[in-house]
């Protein structure tokens, strides 16, 4: 027992230099600290923001997407974001022109952030405390949570052609696109598009599905109902605006057929899908009308 321990001994005293020795040679795997690494990211996704003149902003403030969604339009310098939106007809009492400029920042708080911290009403409207205890505009109480947005976002992805984002607070997905038009036409054509959106119901297929639901403007969602079987089945499908039609938070999935929103009709009121999926919807409107 004694000559194994001391045989024993002088193996871990032969290993031992040899592994610390190992240890040593190793190179790092990567080049820089993770401070850099981070610090190197941000500066690339910066230059992605100023990459484009203007981005729209798909934007869907709450977890849950009570509200559906809203479109902004953001660009970037280096320190500064100019903001336009929907909100700035819908709430703010302005033109579809209206912008609104202040700071942004970009830092690292368990990954890439980026944060709207200085006032902009535009942007921030969504997320800032409303301050009382009336229902805001949109039915939820006021108080600190206010619409329960966002003014801080992760970024899931950047590149020239999208950008992904995730909210802090809410967790919701915003995606940003390369825009080249008129920001101030397109919100002027959203509101056109409000104004005929005077539907409550629709009929029609999704693929060799036939669907019908009800239609909230005020709450911004869309309900598929349909058969599978005896069984009545629903989809709720938040939505927002754009300047022909609505665009879903998430893409409906059905009878083989995949929707993520449609081109909307003002004069007949009917609904065609947007990526050219098999799928068309007729508005019905109120009794009474």
């Amino acid at each position: 027992m004694k000559i194994n321990r001391i045989l024993s001994l002088a193996a871990c005293a032969v290993f031992l230099p040899l592994m610390s020795s190992c240890l040593m040679d190793q190179k790092d795997i990567f080049e820089e600290d993770s401070a850099a690494r981070m610090s190197t990211y941000l500066a690339g996704v910066q230059n992605v923001l100023k990459a484009n003149d203007t981005w729209i902003m798909y934007y869907y403030p709450h977890q849950k997407q009570i509200y559906g969604g809203t479109v902004n339009f953001l660009s970037f310098t280096d320190k500064e974001v100019t903001a336009a939106g929907e909100v700035s007809n819908l709430v703010l009492g302005k033109t579809s022109s209206y912008t609104e400029t202040s700071l942004y920042k970009l830092t690292s708080d368990n990954g890439p952030v980026l944060s709207f911290d200085t006032r902009n009403s535009v942007i921030q409207y969504w997320g800032a405390p409303s301050g009382n205890n009336l229902r805001n505009t949109y039915g939820e109480s006021g108080l600190y949570q206010g619409h329960r947005g966002d003014f801080e976002f992760m970024v899931i992805s950047a590149t020239k052609d999208e950008i992904v984002l995730k909210g802090k607070r809410s967790g919701a997905y915003a995606y940003m696109y390369p825009f080249s038009g008129d920001f101030a036409e397109y919100l002027d054509n959203i509101e056109e598009v409000k104004k005929s959106f005077v539907i409550s119901k629709h009929t029609g297929t999704v693929g060799n599905v036939e669907v019908e639901g009800s239609i909230s403007y005020e709450d911004r969602q869309l309900y598929f109902n349909y058969k599978d079987g005896k069984t009545t089945k629903e989809i709720t499908a938040p939505f927002l605006f754009t300047d022909n039609g609505i665009r879903f938070y998430k893409p409906v999935t059905l009878g083989g057929q995949t929707v993520s929103g449609y081109d909307f009709d003002k004069t007949t009121f009917v609904f065609t899908a947007t990526d050219g999926a098999n799928s068309s919807l007729k508005g019905v409107l109120p009794e009474n009308w």
